[in-house]
């Protein structure tokens, strides 16, 4: 098991050290919402236009990673496609998990901020969040890797 540590982020992502922060998009999520919403604000809508030219839709697995290029304290974002928000299960969660366990460790982050939807039927406040966290601690994501659980106020807009 790896030796991950989480902690809640609750300030202004303006204040967010970090070298990677993980977003998500439902497929045929238009206009972006939540975290999206506010990097696509914060990116004077180069999201939007990414989904409107048809490079990125949402699809299951599908990536992008963008640099942020001083327009945040961050260096990178990624945002993930989950596919179908009536399909967003346990599995999907755990396939994201995966995935972002991939990339964590080809891009050799050492930290991360993240945030996932809840699933819509959450039997116990924070149900999703410790899912998404045991999956990454028994994965292959980098040993030491620091994970910032995005607090939704964090990025109120």
């Amino acid at each position: 098991m790896n030796k991950i540590t989480v902690q809640k982020y609750t300030s202004s992502l303006d204040q967010l050290h970090t070298d990677l922060i993980v977003t998500t998009m439902f497929e045929g999520e238009k206009p972006p919402r939540s975290l999206m919403g506010f990097m696509d604000w914060r990116l004077h809508g180069f999201l939007s236009r990414q989904i409107k030219n048809g490079f990125f839709s949402g699809q299951e697995m599908e990536s992008i990673l963008i640099p942020l290029h001083d327009k945040m304290p961050a260096r990178r974002l990624l945002v993930l496609g989950l596919g179908k928000k009536e399909n967003y299960t346990l599995g999907t969660i755990k396939r994201a998990t995966e995935k972002l366990a991939r990339i964590f460790s080809d891009l050799n982050i050492q930290d991360t901020a993240i945030r996932l939807p809840n699933l819509e039927r959450e039997q116990n406040k924070g149900e999703t969040e410790g899912y998404i966290f045991g999956s990454l601690k028994s994965s292959n994501a980098p040993d030491g890797l620091l994970v910032w659980w995005l607090d939704l106020k964090a990025f109120d807009c």
